[in-house]
């Protein structure tokens, strides 16, 4: 009678059993990158339509802003304030805002706030703030970035990261257009955003978000298996 294995039979198993075993990875990791595509669209989803009830609510413009870098891609949400009347070294002057409460003053500080007039948006961080001027620093450059007839805002909610393997566009160089909501809940004009697995840019997006200008809609698109 025969016991055992022979040493073929036993590499055969073993092949057919790292075969099972790769295919078995790829397909989690699949099914990872899926989820997470999803959940990076439906959040972003859900982030636009908040700055479109910010917009109502408020009575003022919304935005939407996006950005990204090598190792990052998100988005923030920001509320437009006014008009810059003054600026001088990195003093910025706005003659119709109510800086001067010192309760404001302390609500200003270490702000985020954005030079809406710049492409792409400029942004940094308010560092002082005395009657009705600010001193804000942009992050990128710590300087001064506003100019007299330069719009700004501030930042709503603490800013968003896509997962990790995911990016706006194709080209990081590409300026990703803003959302922006009127006070009636209209969007100022059509934005159509796509996000990226890394591993598949020269394919088709995983997800694309787009905003109608009329009635400020907002759909979702999945790429099919996401």
């Amino acid at each position: 009678m025969r016991k055992g294995f022979t040493l073929l039979e036993l590499l055969s198993v073993m092949a057919i059993m790292g075969i099972i075993s790769t295919i078995a990875i790829m397909g989690y990791f699949a099914v990872m990158r899926g989820v997470g595509a999803r959940s990076a669209a439906e959040h972003l989803s859900q982030v636009v339509l908040l700055a479109r009830q910010s917009a109502i609510m408020q009575g003022k413009k919304t935005y939407v802003i996006f950005d990204q870098d090598e190792t990052n891609s998100w988005y923030s949400v920001c509320r437009y304030e006014g008009v810059v009347t003054g600026s001088f070294n990195q003093w910025m002057f706005d003659d119709f805002a109510d800086w001067s409460d010192p309760e404001n003053q302390k609500r200003f500080m270490g702000a985020t706030i954005f030079n809406l007039s710049s492409i792409p948006f400029r942004y940094g961080m308010v560092m002082d703030a005395s009657d009705n001027k600010l001193m804000a620093l942009e992050y990128v450059t710590s300087n001064n970035f506003f100019s007299v007839g330069d719009v700004y805002g501030w930042e709503l909610y603490p800013p968003v990261s896509l997962p990790r393997g995911m990016q706006f566009t194709k080209n990081l160089n590409v300026v990703i257009p803003p959302i922006i909501f009127k006070p009636d809940g209209s969007a100022q004009n059509f934005v159509e955003i796509e996000i990226y697995e890394k591993i598949k840019l020269s394919g088709f997006p995983s997800c694309t978000i787009q905003v109608e200008p009329t009635t400020g809609f907002v759909t979702m698109d999945l790429a099919p298996g996401t």
